[in-house]
């Protein structure tokens, strides 16, 4: 078992938290990602990697195709250094969009 002291991530970036989060066996980028947005409420977090805002994103902007992680990554560069609110806007109009043509 992972001994990590989570009262320490307070006073952590987020790139020291993720590495720490991905020392831990069966954790991953997105995990980590999704902890620092919803757990640590940081700001400026966007799991790229997250299907859910490729397929919001692909929507909202008209792409003919889903972008990649590292694509997804770059174009979330103009919405720092709010990232995370960025996210859950996508999310929330991903949501949107899927339950309108069930």
């Amino acid at each position: 078992m992972a001994e990590i002291n989570y009262d320490m991530f307070l006073d952590k970036s987020n790139s020291d938290i993720i590495s720490e989060l991905l020392s831990v066996r069966g954790v991953g980028l997105w995990t980590a990602q999704i902890y620092l947005m919803l757990s640590l409420r940081r700001s400026d977090v966007f799991a790229s990697g997250d299907l859910a805002l490729k397929e919001g994103t692909r929507a909202l902007f008209n792409m003919n195709k889903r972008p990649s992680d590292k694509e997804l990554d770059y174009l979330s560069q103009g919405w720092r250094p709010f990232r995370t609110i960025a996210a859950l806007i996508i999310w929330n109009f991903y949501g949107y969009i899927k339950n309108r043509r069930v």
